[in-house]
């Protein structure tokens, strides 16, 4: 070979190795920049993540204490709703014994009122119906409830007693056909 082509050769070589060293120099450049581009972006995907992961306990336990308020406050709220029931339910109560004390008190007026007349008639003394009345509010416990037949039946005898012993004192009416 020529010196030209030996030339051309080492010059061709020369040239090979300035640009395979070149690419290895960019390959090398290119592998140590990724790598460090690689780190930065794991440190700060670890630093979000760690951010994220402290904001999301943050945010939990904000979480916990909001459910543990709205769960006082549901407490409070049915704490508050059975004392007004109760207290209704005392209202109601003081309505009706109130209602039943006038009721009562009305039932005594009258009872005393049917005793005095009985013990001003003449006749009602004479056949002892104040006696009966007394027994009659002793022992009737529903006040003109049809349904006590027994009761009523027992009224009704006493009242035919009461009758037939008045007719017996007032003695025989012109119109009685009874001898």
């Amino acid at each position: 070979m020529n010196d030209f082509s030996t030339k051309f050769v080492m010059d061709l070589k020369h040239f090979m190795w300035f640009y395979f060293n070149q690419i290895l120099c960019v390959k090398n450049k290119y592998a140590s920049d990724m790598a460090a581009i690689t780190r930065e972006l794991e440190l700060k995907y670890r630093e979000v993540l760690m951010e994220n992961q402290q904001t999301a306990a943050h945010l939990e336990v904000e979480l916990e204490k909001e459910r543990q308020c709205v769960q006082g406050y549901k407490k409070a709220l049915i704490s508050q709703s059975q004392q007004l029931m109760e207290e209704r339910k005392q209202l109601q109560a003081q309505a009706l014994l109130q209602e039943l004390e006038v009721k009562l008190v009305e039932m005594q007026e009258m009872e005393k009122n049917l005793l005095l007349k009985v013990t001003k008639d003449p006749v009602g003394a004479e056949l002892n119906l104040e006696e009966d009345l007394r027994d009659i509010f002793k022992n009737d416990r529903h006040c003109a409830d049809l349904l006590n037949m027994d009761k009523y039946w027992q009224l009704q005898a006493t009242l035919q007693k009461h009758k037939r012993a008045e007719e017996t004192l007032k003695g025989p009416s012109p119109n009685s056909s009874r001898p």
